[in-house]
């Protein structure tokens, strides 16, 4: 069967999401929960004309593909998802793309810090500051310190840095000598 040509076929957005829950979430028990939320908020006739297709998962990072007039409805119904089984879910969209390789070289970062995080010993940020590293996006950094009274001071509980703000790091990440 000959394929179509680039003109003739159907146009597709590639959502990149990231989902933080509590325990580890499989990639059959999301697409069951993706599923069963757009059939509840669109209906059998408005989740065909989505065309969700769940491409990638790996238990933080996901790309899901719609069609390119839809990208407000998939967000949605990845919003209405909650749970999944069980498990508490939080589902937020990082950012979407016309391109799974340009979905994940902007938005998901692979082989960075580690989901278990990352111990830094000294971060210099406006003084000592130490913590953990939580998330990574590009040269962005949310961390995580330890020094309970910077908490209460802020009333955030993660710290906003970028690789340019770490001046000197003892303990590095992933063997690279800037941290990160």
């Amino acid at each position: 069967m000959k394929m179509l040509p680039s003109s003739l076929r159907e146009r597709k957005r590639y959502l990149a999401f990231e989902a933080a829950s509590t325990d580890e979430v499989s990639r059959r028990e999301l697409t069951n929960e993706l599923w069963a939320n757009a059939r509840s908020l669109l209906g059998d006739v408005g989740t065909s004309q989505c065309d969700l297709c769940l491409l990638d998962f790996d238990g933080r990072f996901g790309i899901l593909r719609c069609a390119h007039d839809k990208t407000a409805t998939a967000r949605a119904v990845l919003a209405t998802i909650d749970r999944v089984g069980k498990i508490r879910v939080g589902i937020a969209v990082i950012g979407t793309s016309g391109t799974i390789k340009s979905a994940t070289e902007k938005f998901i970062r692979r082989g960075g810090i580690p989901k278990d995080a990352v111990k830094i010993d000294r971060v210099q940020i406006m003084g000592s500051v130490s913590g953990t590293v939580k998330r990574v996006l590009g040269n962005e950094i949310d961390l995580i310190p330890d020094d309970d009274d910077i908490v209460k001071r802020s009333n955030v509980n993660l710290v906003g840095v970028t690789v340019f703000d770490l001046k000197r790091v003892r303990q590095h990440a992933n063997g690279i000598p800037d941290g990160i």
